[in-house]
């Protein structure tokens, strides 16, 4: 089904640190249990490409820095930002982590 003339997609990009993260969280749930991690990171890469079309679905954090936005998704949070080429992926951390000190 095409897209709606309203609907706006963008580039969703992660930053090399953002990459990491998901692959240290991934890798760090892969101890317990393969398959949850494996779901894990499927759900995340999902929800991150649909930051391509809802960009504005995160709560805007300009007083942590202009134009960054952040996104629940279960215990995590994915720090994000709209640049010239898309959506860039700043950051993914647990949330009870202190995330403003990742920036």
């Amino acid at each position: 089904m095409p897209s709606s003339p309203t609907t706006a997609l963008h580039d969703v990009s992660p930053q090399a640190q953002a990459e990491a993260d998901l692959e240290d969280i991934a890798f760090y749930i892969a101890e317990d249990n393969v398959q949850a991690a494996c779901q894990w990171l499927e759900d995340m890469n999902a929800l991150c490409q649909q930051l391509g079309e809802m960009p504005a679905m995160g709560i805007a954090k300009p007083s942590i820095r202009p134009g960054l936005r952040m996104l629940s998704a279960g215990s995590y949070l994915i720090l994000y930002q709209q640049v010239d080429k898309g959506m860039e992926i700043v950051r993914v951390t647990h949330g009870a982590r202190q995330w403003q000190d990742l920036l």
